[in-house]
């Protein structure tokens, strides 16, 4: 069980059969947070012990079993139809899926499971179980983020920008130089048209669309 600051550990025996099979970490909420259960597929235990004996989220990011890694475990469960048993089966879905969904499909687990800077809630959808069987369906979970984008602006945008500061969720030692450039994207389901992004060296960015 995690202590109260969400940490946890975890010691993990293989044999050589068990190497090439991928493990998966779940973590349940309990009490007021029994409707939170997040996912994270993390590694091979060949891979992980290629990086040491005893490991940290520093070591590998997918061992922090966050919104995040939830979101990205949804997507691959929807496009695998079922859960993910090997790294071939990983590499082959992750080629596959959305990844433009997954910081809204991140933005709103975290304002279900942490709520708003001035105390606001949201809720999962009736009948919906935990988290992770929100994510299970696109159908819900895109119909949420839309009426966050337009009716709670200014609290998902909030979100988002927690997320993206926060190097527990994503990578932030990222090269600015290699990040300098311009990127196109098409605005799918949350968005028309054609976006552009321009990083530039001095740390801003430009946004365009069309």
């Amino acid at each position: 069980q995690a202590g109260v600051d969400g940490r946890y550990s975890l010691d993990v025996e293989t044999d050589d059969e068990d190497d090439l099979e991928l493990i998966r970490i779940d973590a349940q909420g309990i009490d007021e947070q029994a409707h939170i259960l997040f996912r994270s597929y993390v590694n091979t235990p060949e891979a992980l012990l290629s990086i040491g004996t005893s490991l940290s989220e520093t070591d590998a990011l997918r061992l922090n079993v966050t919104n995040v890694t939830t979101a990205i475990a949804g997507l691959l469960n929807v496009d695998n139809e079922g859960d993910i048993l090997t790294p071939e089966a990983l590499d082959e879905s992750m080629s596959r899926i959305d990844l433009t969904k997954v910081m809204p499909y991140s933005t709103a687990l975290k304002l279900i499971m942490d709520g708003t800077a001035s105390g606001g809630t949201f809720s999962l959808p009736e009948g919906v179980k935990n988290t992770f069987e929100f994510v299970l369906n696109p159908t819900l979970i895109d119909a949420f983020v839309s009426n966050l984008e337009f009716n709670h602006t200014a609290d998902y945008i909030a979100a988002q920008e927690a997320i993206l500061s926060d190097p527990e969720l994503v990578d932030l030692n990222v090269s600015t130089e290699d990040s300098i450039g311009d990127y196109y994207f098409l605005g799918g389901d949350f968005g028309v048209g054609l976006g552009k992004v321009s990083l530039l060296a001095n740390g801003k960015a430009l946004y365009s669309n069309s």
